[in-house]
């Protein structure tokens, strides 16, 4: 019995944790290509690239990351989609979804998740993506900062993106 309780609390604190990871983000904003996406609070930024394109963010123990960038699109989406899809070295696909202009693609590389979503916007003329990796035995504390995280890429207007409106 005493077992089933300490099983529940835990359950609730580690549920507790993966809501607090999700609420607890801030806003990043690329001036160059003019996307917005959040970040998590309290992660560090690495350096910025010299061109601008994006950022990536680091957890405190360095063991996962948020990467956005922004870049000229392709100029057809079925080429977008075809680099989207291809496997990386030593990756193991295990979700691809595309719709008119997005697409996502999780799995798994040696004991870690990634998961990448890209956004064509601008009339079809600017990429923008978000990857995020993390340790594959943390995936329910994740869970949910991933996906407030995925859903907060926000297509924009930037210095690069062109006339846009």
């Amino acid at each position: 019995m005493r077992a089933d309780r300490t099983a529940a609390v835990m359950g609730l604190w580690l549920g507790g944790l993966a809501t607090a990871l999700a609420a607890d983000t801030v806003p990043y904003h690329n001036d160059r290509f003019g996307f917005t996406l959040d970040v998590p609070l309290g992660w560090a930024s690495d350096p910025p690239p010299a061109n601008g394109d994006g950022a990536t963010y680091r957890s405190p123990d360095r063991k996962a990351f948020v990467s956005a960038f922004g870049r000229i699109a392709q100029s057809h989406f079925a080429d977008e989609l075809k680099d989207a899809f291809a496997e990386h070295d030593g990756e193991v696909d295990t979700l691809k979804r595309s719709g008119k202009d997005w697409v996502v693609v999780s799995g798994l590389r040696q004991g870690t998740i990634f998961y990448r979503r890209g956004v064509r916007s601008c009339l079809g003329a600017v990429w923008n993506e978000v990857e995020i990796e993390y340790p594959q035995a943390r995936k329910k504390e994740f869970d949910a900062l991933v996906a407030k995280i995925a859903a907060s890429l926000t297509p924009g207007i930037g210095a690069d993106t062109g006339p846009c409106r």
